[in-house]
């Protein structure tokens, strides 16, 4: 950003994720309303956000649809996508939720634990409310205080959802789960030594899931993973991490090297889920064999 020009304010305010952020974006917008035009990146805030990016994103849903067609000659099993605020998501989603035999799977940040500020997952720890002009499922405490997060991923931190995520749950269209830190972490190294890609941490969670269901599935089942190739650390940092969940996971007390997938590659098995192609922007396709 600021190498097209743009001035980049770090927020030191609250937690320094991306609600606090959004709340200094907003007082700065109501104070120079005149000059300032305030934008949102993801399906989350006041009418008419959660829209405007939706129908922006969806050319990824459209693209994967188109490609998948002429690749496999049919609609995939199902889509994996990761959720903070939801925007990679509903865009892959939105061109499929009419097809009612394609599961669509969101993937939120399971965090380092099921404890309330330890994990980012809306679905499994949030309840009703509103925040920052969204009403959907919001991580809070008893009195309705907004409680804090975590995810090794930096976007997916947000306590909130967006609100097309919170009707497709509710009418049962699409079935949201969650992925650990450490899941995450490890899949993102699976999929770096077996395809030579290195995701977002935040994708990283998709393909965890991935791994997890592919077992499961059919030879003939394709599934489409919607993955973002974006470093959001340092390969340092990243490689840094790893080893502290690593460090902190029982599995490894008593073999550092135990895998939490004990038939991928990571553990000295076969894997899976193996690559049949790509969706160009909108991901990777993966067959359950």
């Amino acid at each position: 950003m600021r190498l097209l020009g743009a001035e980049v304010r770090s927020v030191d305010s609250g937690s320094r994720t991306l609600k606090d952020a959004i709340n200094e974006a907003m007082r700065d917008w109501v104070t120079n309303v005149r000059s300032t035009h305030y934008l949102l990146g993801s399906v989350l805030g006041a009418h008419p956000y959660p829209t405007m990016v939706r129908d922006f994103h969806k050319v990824i849903g459209r693209e994967a649809r188109a490609q998948i067609l002429k690749a496999e000659g049919k609609l995939p099993t199902a889509i994996v996508a990761c959720v903070g605020g939801g925007s990679n998501s509903i865009g892959i989603f939105h061109e499929f939720i009419k097809d009612k035999k394609v599961k669509l799977i969101g993937v939120e940040a399971g965090g380092r634990g099921e404890q309330l500020g330890d994990h980012a997952a809306r679905f499994r720890g949030g309840s009703p409310g509103v925040l920052q002009g969204t009403y959907s499922y919001v991580l809070q405490d008893a009195a309705g205080q907004i409680a804090t997060t975590h995810s090794v991923s930096a976007g997916l931190d947000y306590p909130s959802i967006g609100p097309e995520h919170a009707w497709l749950k509710e009418t049962g269209r699409a079935e949201y789960v969650p992925a650990s830190d450490a899941e995450a972490l490890e899949a993102c190294t699976l999929l770096a030594r077996t395809e030579g890609i290195i995701p977002a941490l935040e994708s990283a969670h998709a393909v965890a899931e991935v791994v997890k269901r592919a077992p499961k599935m059919k030879k003939s089942d394709v599934v489409i993973v919607n993955i973002s190739f974006l470093i959001l650390l340092p390969i340092d940092n990243w490689k840094l991490a790893i080893v502290r969940i690593n460090q902190q996971s029982k599995s490894s007390v008593n073999n550092p090297r135990a895998s939490l997938f004990p038939n991928s590659p990571l553990s000295g098995g076969l894997p899976h889920v193996r690559r049949s192609g790509s969706c160009d922007h909108a991901g990777s396709r993966a067959r359950g064999d």
